[in-house]
């Protein structure tokens, strides 16, 4: 090996090893994207997430992604894409890595050093989120916290085109008291009329089992109407089988392309889903952006 060969060869091979062995930052986060910043209640929110990974990953295994507003919820994350807590309305999907093994790659340290690179798909269903400003934040713990943060904006809108909304459904999913039902009905009626603010049931039944929650008139109310959801809080009491029961702060959204309704309580969780809706009287937001989404 000729004499001017060594040097460069001593300086990459030094490159390398303080690569392995600093203890400095270990992943970076290269793009923290939205697709929206403002949603209607009851609107998903996609956040793209794309993290580089380097060699010294070894105390990188979880992430966090925090929303912080009128309610905060922390939510940690593992590599592949699992959700480490219960978190409201979020959905990870990992839908890329790259690995590069040693010495390849791209970005940091004119490329060496980068052991892969991880993409992700985070879903924020707003559902059962109060309206209101929210900060999100996408987090990587390392040495220094190394953070990427975004805006979100979830509002409420109750003012429909029509006077009244009725709505009749049926089918879907159920799940209730640990119990599954797939005969399901499910109606209700709000007006703006002040009068009369609106009524409805659920039942449910399958296999001798039936559970049956009336809303009156105090528990129905709509919390978001856009061209696509019109979602509503419900409260009520019925019973499960002959035992009394009450449903207290639930969510109705249904869907107005698809033509879907589902129900869930409090947490976000599944009490009715994919309900086949029948019958729609009124609802609408704006009838001409209907039209066009369609």
């Amino acid at each position: 090996m000729k004499r001017g060969d060594i040097i460069p060869s001593a300086i990459t091979a030094l490159i390398l090893i303080v690569l392995v062995i600093s203890g400095s930052a270990s992943a970076f986060i290269v793009d923290f994207i939205a697709d929206k910043n403002e949603v209607f209640i009851g609107e998903k929110v996609i956040y793209n997430v794309k993290i580089d990974v380097e060699i010294n990953d070894s105390d990188i295994d979880s992430f966090e992604f925090n929303i912080k507003g009128r309610e905060d919820h922390f939510c940690g994350i593992d590599l592949d894409g699992n959700l480490l807590d219960r978190c409201r309305g979020v959905s990870v999907t990992k839908i890329n890595e790259t690995d590069f093994g040693y010495g390849y790659g791209y970005g940091y340290g004119y490329g060496y050093g980068i052991k892969k690179t991880i993409e992700y798909e985070i879903v924020l269903d707003t559902l059962s989120y109060k309206d209101g400003d929210y900060e999100v934040e996408f987090i990587i713990k390392t040495d220094e916290d190394i953070t990427k943060k975004t805006g979100l904006r979830i509002k409420k809108q109750e003012k429909m085109k029509d006077t009244i909304c009725s709505v009749r459904a049926r089918g879907g999913e159920g799940f209730f008291m640990d119990e599954f039902f797939n005969k399901n009905k499910l109606n209700f009626f709000v007006s703006q009329n002040n009068a009369k603010k609106g009524s409805g049931s659920l039942v449910m039944q399958d296999r001798g089992q039936r559970a049956s929650i009336s809303f009156d008139e105090r528990e129905v109310k709509v919390i978001g109407n856009s061209s696509r959801f019109l979602v509503l809080s419900v409260s009520g009491k019925g019973r499960f089988n002959r035992a009394p029961i009450i449903l207290e702060e639930a969510v109705i959204r249904v869907d107005k392309i698809t033509m879907m309704a589902s129900i869930f309580d409090s947490e976000g969780n599944v009490i009715v889903e994919n309900m086949k809706v029948y019958f729609m009287k009124g609802c609408w937001f704006f009838f001409l952006i209907f039209i066009k989404e369609k």
